[in-house]
């Protein structure tokens, strides 16, 4: 990709986006009966806009799952979203991470989450590497959160 590309991925993604870390510690059932209860993280970047051409644009150069949500009957607009998870997810925020001006924290935790996965096996885990995935998890939603107050600069009073 161009550096005006991934520039424009990172307004999109600060702007219209949201980058995210879930963690769930409830029991997966797996094939042949066994349940599996180590948990697990999945990362996620979103990118939603009513115009169809700007997720195409997205679509075209990056890897992700296209859909729409039809709101005709709230008569509004249809939204148009790319969803990249693991991965793809990774390969997005690898080139637009220089150019992330308000999610770059969260696109660094994501990445790290990314490059520590590993297949555990039977084993999973180590109490250690749950922990520090669980954190990482736990301080991309905390940054996510609406209603923080805002870091830095704020207005002066009028």
């Amino acid at each position: 990709m161009t550096p005006a590309e991934c520039a424009y991925l990172a307004g999109l993604i600060d702007g219209e986006g949201s980058v995210m870390a879930y963690y769930s510690a409830s029991d997966r059932p797996r094939a042949g009966g066994r349940i599996h209860r180590q948990g697990w993280v999945q990362v996620k970047v979103d990118i939603c806009n009513t115009d169809e051409r700007l997720i195409d644009w997205v679509a075209e150069r990056w890897a992700g799952h296209v859909s729409q949500v039809d709101r005709s009957h709230l008569s509004q607009r249809t939204i148009h979203r790319i969803v990249a998870s693991a991965g793809d997810a990774a390969a997005m925020l690898d080139d637009a991470r220089p150019y992330l001006v308000i999610k770059g924290e969260q696109a660094d935790l994501v990445l790290e989450l990314v490059r520590t996965r590993r297949n555990p096996g039977r084993a999973g885990y180590t109490a250690e590497e749950r922990a520090h995935r669980i954190a990482l998890a736990d301080r991309v939603q905390a940054l996510n959160r609406k209603g923080t107050r805002p870091r830095g600069r704020t207005r002066p009073a009028a």
